[in-house]
C-alpha cells in the first residue's frame, strides 16, 4: 500500500470513532441547543426529539458502519465517502422528522 493510502486509512477511522461517540450522545439527551438533529419542529416536543434523536443515532450508527466497510475497500476515497454518507444521514433524519407525529 501507498502511505497516503494508510493516511486515508487512520483518518477515515478517526472520523468513524467520532460518529460512533456522536452518535451515542445524540441516543438519550433531553432537549438542548448542542447535541442532537435540531429543528423548529423537533425542539417545539419531547416525544418527536426522542424519536428523532433515536433515529438518527441508530442510522449514524448503520452509516458509519457501512462507511467503515467501504473505506477498507477504496481506501484513497474512505473520508469522502465517510461524509457523504454521514451528510445523508442527517438529511434523511430531517426530512423523517416531518414524517413523525
Amino acid at each position: 500500500m501507498k502511505p497516503t493510502a494508510n493516511i486515508n486509512m487512520i483518518n477515515a477511522v478517526a472520523l468513524s470513532c467520532m460518529i460512533i461517540i456522536i452518535a451515542l450522545m445524540t441516543r438519550n439527551n433531553k432537549i438542548n441547543r448542542y447535541i442532537g438533529i435540531r429543528t423548529t419542529r423537533i425542539m417545539s416536543s419531547d416525544k418527536i426529539w426522542k424519536k428523532i434523536n433515536a433515529f438518527a443515532s441508530n442510522l449514524l450508527l448503520a452509516v458509519d458502519g457501512i462507511g467503515l466497510i467501504l473505506a477498507v475497500f477504496l481506501s484513497n476515497m474512505s473520508v469522502v465517502i465517510i461524509i457523504v454518507l454521514l451528510l445523508m444521514a442527517v438529511v434523511g433524519s430531517i426530512v423523517y422528522s416531518y414524517y413523525v407525529k
